[in-house]
């Protein structure tokens, strides 16, 4: 999933209340329907919608990679692996990861 907070510039967009329940609700039906997800938090950082999003994909029992170590122990704790952008191809290949 991408999220449409930060364009590649990096630079804030605005959403709406409206456009973030929206997207919300996609989010987490996108959630329902796979069977992980992988979290790219650069330098450690998930925000809030990211943390609901591994929330709920920890709830459904999906498994939840990192690029990097979470900042926020709790979001380690919901984490099944972390695997680095560099290494996600050959992980996904092998079709193992290293369990936290």
């Amino acid at each position: 999933m991408f999220t449409p907070r930060f364009e590649y510039s990096e630079e804030l967009i605005d959403v709406s209340l409206e456009e973030k329940m929206v997207l919300t609700r996609e989010f987490l039906a996108k959630i329902s329907r796979s069977d992980a997800i992988y979290v790219i938090n650069e330098g450690g950082y998930t925000g809030r919608s990211v943390c609901i999003e591994i929330g709920y994909a920890s709830a459904l029992k999906k498994t939840v990679l990192l690029s990097e170590e979470p900042s926020e122990g709790a979001v380690m704790a919901l984490a099944s692996a972390i695997v680095p952008v560099d290494q996600l191809a050959s992980a996904l290949n092998k079709g193992s990861f290293t369990a936290l």
